[in-house]
């Protein structure tokens, strides 16, 4: 949002639209206690217009990039990256890719995320907050200035907290969101805005802010007096979908010229 409102206003784009989108289920292990029943799969789709009335947004980001260790998918890049080709490399991959006990007793890889819960959270009851009260300072403005502050949805204690330490009544920072589409990742502001707000009227302002990997964090307040909501969609799989195996046909028979 932070970008696609800057390339309109700077004049270089009169529509944006922004497309975000994560499936976690691809990648985290069933088995894995921690990360599974947290984390859920969705994609927004979010359209922005240029007008003449005067219509600010004011953001606040940043980055702390010496935490990037406490949430990340290590074997996932290539500097473990599977060596090619696989099969004159079993065993340089195999220590890849063979599961191994963590501390609390669960079955890991390499290549699955990792997340360190404690500093995670300790880094976002420290920037989540300051970032929200930046922001408002910019713009200007202050919490009754606001109709409803949107947070990242990781979870119902983090969002609590964090509108507790930015100085936002419960009633104002939503959280069902999480309970019912768990994690959304980079889709969950989107989820969250469109499950709890389709029905109620936005008469002043939304605040959102999200933070995550990086470790980052973005902050930002926008005019809601002329917005559509779609509301949540539920997916469902086309009869005419390609599978998996179809993709590897395709790509066979297309690689080899045909």
């Amino acid at each position: 949002m932070y970008v696609a409102h800057s390339l309109i206003e700077s004049g270089a784009c009169k529509n944006v639209l922004l497309l975000a989108g994560d499936t976690p289920s691809l990648e985290i292990c069933i088995d894995d206690r921690i990360n599974a029943p947290v984390f859920g799969d969705a994609g927004s789709a979010t359209f922005l217009e240029y007008c003449e009335k005067e219509n600010s947004a004011y953001f606040d980001a940043g980055a702390d990039g010496s935490g990037f260790e406490s949430l990340i998918s290590p074997g996932s890049g290539y500097r473990f990256g599977l060596k090619y080709p696989l099969d004159k490399h079993i065993e340089d991959n195999k220590n890849l890719l063979e599961p191994f006990t963590d501390k609390f007793g669960n079955e890991a890889r390499i290549t699955d995320i990792y997340m360190d819960g404690i500093k995670v959270f300790g880094f976002t009851m420290k920037e989540a907050p300051a970032s929200i009260k930046r922001v408002l300072e910019f713009s200007n403005l202050n919490e009754t200035n606001i109709d409803y502050l949107i947070l990242h949805q990781a979870n119902k204690q983090i969002v609590q907290n964090v509108a507790d330490l930015a100085g936002f009544p419960e009633e104002k920072a939503p959280y069902s969101s999480f309970e019912n589409y768990g994690n959304a990742s980079v889709a969950s502001i989107p989820v969250a805005i469109n499950h709890n707000l389709c029905n109620k009227q936005i008469k002043k302002k939304i605040l959102c802010c999200s933070f995550g990997c990086g470790l980052a964090w973005c902050s930002g307040i926008f005019n809601f007096n002329s917005v559509y909501l779609s509301g949540v969609q539920n997916y469902i799989e086309p009869e005419n979908k390609k599978s998996r195996q179809d993709w590897i046909d395709y790509w066979k028979k297309k690689i080899k010229g045909g």
